[in-house]
């Protein structure tokens, strides 16, 4: 193996080490924004089931 081998790539290191750190990059924002998201959405959940009077949490027998 040349030197350097595997982390030199034929000269096309600088090419694929670029792509996947954009892909890296692009899936951990995806991740952060998912994650800001669902937080958002429980809070917004919560909210909106706080507002409803008379219903129980559970899902018993005898709710609708």
């Amino acid at each position: 193996m040349p030197e350097g081998g595997f982390l030199v790539m034929d000269g096309h290191a600088l090419h694929v080490w670029t792509a996947y750190a954009v892909a890296a990059a692009a899936l951990g924002g995806l991740a952060l924004r998912s994650r800001a998201v669902l937080r958002r959405r429980r809070r917004e959940a919560a909210a909106l089931e706080a507002r409803r009077p008379g219903r129980r949490r559970g899902g018993g027998a005898d709710d609708p």
